[in-house]
């Protein structure tokens, strides 16, 4: 979610609740949290009076890139060992695997069923 948003901004809670699958109220209960913990903030959307705009506060942009950076670290220590070989495969790999679940994702979301399947230039 954190991610979505980041990505994203501002964001409307409803277009994060579909990217990952959550209904109306588990979503609020979520953004609720986070805005009380001083991480996100919900503004009026100027588009539509019924629908909240999320984006993070300071404190909240602050945090994930601090998330980010540790998440490096961590990673960074557990591939010591690894050539830069079997990175670069391992990364390739990643890549494909976030591109076919974007596609699916993507295509999940869709009404219409009777588009064509995804092509490979899709997931690349």
């Amino acid at each position: 979610m954190l991610a979505y948003v980041q990505c994203h901004l501002p964001t409307r809670a409803t277009d994060v609740g579909h990217w990952i699958g959550v209904g109306p109220a588990a979503l609020r209960r979520q953004v609720v949290e986070l805005e009380g913990s001083g991480l996100f903030m919900r503004s009026p959307c100027p588009t539509d009076a019924r629908a909240q705009l999320i984006s993070f506060t300071g404190e909240g942009a602050e945090e994930i890139s601090q998330a980010y950076g540790r998440r490096a670290v961590g990673l960074a220590e557990l591939l010591q060992g690894w050539d830069g070989a079997e990175i670069s495969v391992a990364a390739t790999t990643v890549d494909t695997i976030q591109a076919v679940l974007r596609v699916g994702m993507r295509a999940s979301r869709e009404k219409d069923t009777s588009s064509p399947p995804a092509s490979e230039e899709d997931i690349k």
